[in-house]
């Protein structure tokens, strides 16, 4: 698969959409210690701690990805609209509600927000690539390329 970054950069100056699923990744072990906390009494900190981190790189990559897409949207609308990549763009939203979940017992007001926003964004994705895939079923159908269902199990 080729990279959707400008020649001479690096992913960590340019990310695509799939590296929020490392947000994902973090924020949910981390609510899982905190439910394991509350349920076998694990250590908590462990899990606000796993949290916090996964938070701080969903701040850092959000700041990033705006970035690029400032600076050069024509390479996040290439990776929206190649089929290879255009369910990625689930990572993002499932990681704003992940975090939702996390910062709920901290910051109620801002978790709905972001929740909110997650949950219509990830309508708004599923529904637009649905559409693509109707429009487009030899485009999007083929048997390496269904992770654009992704989007809809999210």
């Amino acid at each position: 698969m080729e990279t959707l970054t400008r020649p001479g950069e690096h992913a960590t100056t340019n990310p695509p959409a799939v590296a929020f699923s490392s947000v994902m990744g973090i924020c949910g072990l981390g609510l899982s210690w905190r439910a394991a906390g509350q349920v076998l009494a694990a250590p908590r900190a462990i899990g606000e701690w796993l949290i916090a981190v996964g938070v701080m790189l969903f701040i850092a990559l959000s700041a990033l990805y705006g970035i690029k897409t400032v600076r050069d949207p024509s390479v996040v609308v290439a990776e929206f609209r190649d089929p290879r990549s255009a369910s990625n763009f689930a990572c993002i939203t499932v990681a704003i509600v992940i975090v939702s979940a996390a910062i709920l017992p901290h910051a109620p007001s801002a978790a709905l927000f972001l929740w909110a926003l997650g949950t219509g964004c990830q309508l708004v994705l599923f529904l637009t690539l649905l559409g693509r895939w109707i429009a487009e079923p030899t485009k999007f159908c083929t048997p390496r390329r269904l992770g654009w269902f992704q989007s809809s199990v999210m």
